[in-house]
């Protein structure tokens, strides 16, 4: 057949007496059969006749072997399921997309590693990666049985998950935290969050995206972060906080200057110059 070949040194002619089994004339084991990747050998016939050891011989005939593929992806899922197989259906869940056929018809006693070889791949949606199937898959030598779970669901989870100061950190995530300095406020984005568990590796572009924006008062610009924050591609790796400060914008300032003049004095102590904000009164 086009889906096997012989085992080396594997008999494939035998004599027997007309009217008699292959068994009843001596042998003991038909040819053995090593079937391509992904198929199962089923049997050796002659258009729809199948032979065992224990068949009637009536004439001469060659005998092909036959095989049944392992794995079938199923475009239309109304058609029937064959049989000897059972059907396993892949789901893309709540946060991703699914790559690739779906559904599968397995043939019974397949290993679920060809399975996993032959399922759709899954792409979570931005801000979150996936997490596994729900139920989890079995393990790759498990073999396919009628009692193997038919459907499974990817799941995910958030890479960058807004949180109260006092929340618990999930198991492989780390506490990323923003706070200011005088002279300006931090502006959540994210229901009013200023820190985040994030999933460890998660690029910090992720974090970017979330994090509060820092605003400045009047007459201030941002100073720096500090710790400077790291490049999008950057991945998350420690816990962290990260903190803004502020400095005065020279631009919108003036300064004031009081002389005392030709005929007085300033009283001990006076204030002679002042900064204003360009725009403001002194008082």
């Amino acid at each position: 057949g086009s889906n096997g070949e012989f085992a080396p040194g594997a008999t494939i002619s035998f004599e027997v007496l007309k009217g008699k089994s292959l068994s009843e004339s001596g042998v003991t084991t038909l040819p053995t059969i090593n079937p391509a990747a992904g198929y199962t050998f089923v049997g050796f016939k002659n258009g729809a006749t199948t032979i065992d050891l224990n068949t009637k011989i009536s004439d001469s005939g060659t005998y092909t072997a036959e095989y049944a593929k392992n794995v079938i992806p199923v475009e239309d899922t109304s058609t029937s399921v064959p049989a000897g197989y059972v059907r396993i259906t892949f789901e893309k869940g709540d946060h991703g997309t699914l790559t690739g056929t779906a559904v599968l018809d397995v043939l019974k006693g397949t290993k679920f590693s060809e399975v996993i070889s032959a399922m759709p791949k899954v792409t979570a949606d931005s801000g979150y990666s996936h997490l596994g199937w729900d139920p989890a898959l079995p393990a790759g030598a498990d073999v396919v049985s009628d009692s193997t779970v038919k459907k499974y669901k990817a799941t995910y989870t958030q890479n960058v998950i807004p949180v109260d100061p006092g929340a618990t950190t999930p198991d492989g995530y780390v506490r990323i935290s923003f706070t200011h300095g005088e002279n300006g406020t931090l502006t959540p984005k994210t229901n009013g969050k200023t820190n985040f568990d994030v999933k460890i590796d998660t690029p910090f572009s992720e974090v970017i995206a979330v994090m509060p924006e820092a605003t400045p008062n009047a007459g201030y610009e941002i100073e720096k972060w500090t710790p400077l924050l790291p490049v999008g591609t950057a991945q998350v790796t420690t816990l962290q906080t990260y903190k803004v400060t502020f400095k005065k914008d020279s631009t919108s300032w003036a300064t004031v200057t009081f002389e005392k003049g030709a005929n007085g004095e300033f009283a001990p102590g006076a204030t002679t110059s002042f900064e204003v904000l360009k725009g403001r009164s002194l008082s």
